[in-house]
Parts: structure tokens; sequence; C-alpha cells
């Protein structure tokens, strides 16, 4: 595992220094190269440049002139096509009809949907209308609960939310529970809780008592390790929480990050760096072939999903590429 983890962080700062260096003029914030070369790491696939840009030109070159993906998203979204597809630019315009369906669906036009979308595009590979439907349900569900932390940032956690095979009022009042007796146990109510709370409803079979447990020995391994129990590490601590080891994985996680803080272009990023380093630990051990045959699996694969696209949408909003009016598309 060592020799493995050293490999992907080798490529991912490789991969992030390219990007820094080819799109300085087109995207503003380091994150996104961060991210987009996160996503290639985790994923294992290869990186090609010009395949990269050539088809992020396609992608804006597509598009409406106030659509959303033709600004710095299309970067992201590009990455994801590039990822999971060997054909990604015809692969693109099913995306856009996801995408619009999501739309006739009431989801709001702009880049959260764009995500969402995606997240749904890369199970299904075209729309799933009553998935769909489900999701926008779920959603609404979530604005009942909590009607002034449940925004558009929460669309792409109800599409994974949807995929849970439980009845919806039922999976809702799982997730409520996870909340509430997370902020019982010392966790701080608001955003980072409630996709906490979604990330532990995803395996549905796991007991509740188990998770909660769990999600408590790592946030207190994370105290230990110098990490801190901040909010901003909910997410990641309920990614560990998954695995029954989860807690053994958090001095590796403080370990990469430290290393990464050590780089003149990633030492700014202190919370980034946690979210990269336990991406890359979690997504080498589900690796494991011992793993891999366990339930979890496909859980733990669709949480890396979910906090991606989390990352995605936090540093979309962050960049400003969310537009106030319509979206071109």
């Amino acid at each position: 595992m060592e020799e493995q983890l050293a490999y992907k962080m080798n490529r991912y700062i490789d991969i992030t220094h390219r990007l820094k260096k080819k799109l300085k003029w087109s995207v503003s914030n380091n994150q996104i190269h961060m991210m987009i070369a996160s996503m290639y790491m985790v994923n294992e696939k290869e990186f090609d440049m010009e395949r990269f840009i050539r088809l992020s030109d396609y992608i804006k070159d597509q598009v409406g002139m106030f659509s959303t993906l033709k600004s710095q998203a299309r970067f992201t979204t590009a990455a994801m096509l590039d990822i999971y597809f060997e054909e990604p630019e015809e692969m693109f315009h099913k995306y856009l009809e996801v995408y619009e369906g999501f739309v006739d669906e009431k989801f709001q036009r702009g880049v959260f949907t764009y995500i969402a979308a995606m997240v749904h595009f890369l199970k299904h590979k075209e729309l799933n209308s009553p998935l769909v439907e489900r999701a926008r349900s779920i959603y609404k569900g979530m604005r009942v609960e909590h009607p002034f932390l449940t925004t558009n940032t929460d669309y792409p956690l109800s599409v994974l939310l949807g995929e849970v095979d439980k009845e919806e009022e039922a999976l809702i009042n799982y997730v409520e529970a996870f909340y509430a007796h997370l902020n019982e146990k010392g966790f701080t109510k608001g955003n980072q809780l409630q996709f906490l709370s979604h990330i532990l409803a995803l395996p549905s079979e796991e007991p509740e008592k188990v998770l909660v447990d769990r999600i408590l020995q790592v946030k207190s391994a994370f105290v230990e390790h110098g990490l801190k129990g901040k909010q901003a590490y909910y997410p990641e601590m309920g990614m560990l929480a998954l695995m029954e080891d989860g807690t053994e994985y958090v001095a590796k996680v403080q370990q990469l990050s430290e290393k990464l803080g050590k780089e003149k272009l990633f030492k700014w990023y202190p919370e980034m760096n946690v979210k990269v380093a336990t991406n890359m630990v979690v997504s080498e051990r589900t690796e494991d072939t011992g793993f891999i045959e366990t339930s979890l699996y496909t859980a733990v694969e669709a949480i890396i999903q979910a906090q991606q696209a989390a990352m995605v949408a936090v540093l979309a909003s962050s960049s400003a590429v969310v537009s106030s009016g319509g979206d071109g598309s």
C-alpha cells in the first residue's frame, strides 16, 4: 500500500502542476487544478493534457453563450467524461439530455444540476426518469427537515440517496436519526453535518449504532493526530467510518496531508490537502481484493463519488461560476 500511495501522491502533484501551468489564464482557483488532478489520481486514469484540453474546448463550443459550461465548470466536466468514457465527445451529448431531464423535473438550471446529472449519468449512461423523480422527491424531503440548510448544493447527494433501496420516508428518517444522534455526541449542526448524515445513510444495511460508534472513533483519531475535529472534515470522517478499520488510516491521512502541505503549491490549502489525502487512502483501500468482495465496496465507491461531487460544487460556488440568471445550454 505504501508504494501505491507514494505513486498516487507523485501523480497527483505532477498533474496539478501541469494543469496550473496550462490553465493559468482560464482557471483562477488553484483548488480546481487540485480537484481535477485528484479525480485522475483516484480513478487511476492516464492524464493526457492535449486530450483534456481538446475535450474542454469541445464542451465550450457545444453549449449556449450563457451556459455554466462556458466557464470554469467545463474543465471538471471534461475530466469526468474523460475519466469514465472512451468516447467522451459522443457521451457529452447524451449527458446533456440527462441534464435536461433533470430540469424537466424542476431541478434549477445551473452548476449543481450539472453535477447531479453527472452523478446519475455515470451510473446509468442515460436518463432514468423514475430515479430522477425520486431524487427530486428526496430533495424536497430534505428541505422539509432542514429548510435553511438544504440548497441546490445538495442536488448531487439527493441523487445518490435516490439509489438507496429503502422506502423514501424511512430513508429520510434514517438520515435524520444520524443528524440528531451525532449532534447529541458533539457534532456541530450545519451543512457539513447534514452531508455527513447523508454519507452514513448510503450503506443502509449497516446498523445505525455501529456507524455512530465508528464516526466517534474516527473523530477522536482526527483530534489525536492533530487534524482537529473541525466541521470541514466531517465528510472525510464519514468516508473512513464506513470502513470497519477506518480509524487505522487516519494516521496515514495526516502524513499525506502534511507532506502535501510542504509543497509550495499546496501549502495554502490545508483543508483541501486533508480531503485529497483521504480520497487517496480510501481509494487505495477499496482496491484490496478482500474489500471488493464486501457489501460496503459499492457504498464506499459511491461515497468517493459523492465527496468529489461535493468538492466540485463547493469550488464551483466559491469560484463564482454559478450564474444568477438562466443557463443557456
